[in-house]
């Protein structure tokens, strides 16, 4: 079984990474989508004090030319920034991204 919950904060996403979080077991992931221009990250200080044991922001910032992924993993044991990039067609952008972040959490999570 596993011994950890996570809670994620989306920024820029659509609701459909929600829905393909909540896909997967065990259910230990709380997402928070928020639609605000700016979003400050009082629920990340919230999480860190409330039980979470892996906190993630997650900020989906779509350009001109690109499309750009930043998200930062924190644990008790590390705290990891990432950024990705996404120059292809703007409507795969938000697909991409989900599936960078998919593939993270199975990466460190489940393995």
């Amino acid at each position: 079984e596993r011994d950890w919950r996570v809670f994620i904060l989306l920024h820029g996403f659509t609701n459909g990474l929600v829905n393909r979080l909540q896909n997967l077991e065990p259910h230990q992931i709380y997402v928070y989508n928020s639609d605000e221009d700016n979003p400050s990250s009082p629920e990340l200080d919230i999480a860190r004090t409330s039980g979470y044991q892996i906190v993630i922001r997650a900020d989906l910032y779509p350009g001109e030319n690109q499309t750009n992924l930043a998200f930062t993993f924190s644990s008790p044991k590390e705290e990891k920034t990432f950024s990705r990039s996404h120059g292809g067609h703007p409507g795969l952008a938000q697909q991409w991204a989900e599936n960078i972040l998919l593939d993270f959490l199975r990466r460190y999570l489940y393995n």
